[in-house]
């Protein structure tokens, strides 16, 4: 009988470390599915964060765009209106024939 005890419990004992051995394996593999599904959600994370970003970065590129060109208008036609000028060209030349001097006078304005 007690030859049995001892039998039954060397067959619990190496049950029991059967059994804690599997658990640790089931317990690693759990971890390292966990670990890479994790893993995977971050990059998903990283890449909407990312996509977003973009999407910002090129909606406030398009609007420095607008900004600049509106500048640009509102500054040519600032130019039109208050430097609105006139010239006028005066060119006098002097011809000599043989005997009478000639002046003559050309007028040309120009408006901006």
């Amino acid at each position: 009988m007690q030859k049995a005890v001892e039998a039954l419990d060397a067959v619990k004992a190496k049950t029991l470390a059967d059994l804690e051995r599997d658990l640790q394996a089931k317990q690693q593999i759990i971890m390292t599915e966990a670990k890479r599904e994790i893993d995977l959600l971050n990059d998903e994370a990283n890449a909407a964060k990312l996509h977003a970003l973009v999407e910002a970065q090129e909606q406030a590129n398009k609007d420095i765009s607008q900004l600049t060109n509106q500048v640009a208008v509102l500054g040519q036609l600032d130019t039109q209106n208050l430097l609105q000028s006139t010239t006028t060209t005066t060119i006098t030349s002097q011809a000599q024939a043989a005997s009478t001097p000639e002046i003559s006078t050309v007028e040309n304005q120009t408006t901006f």
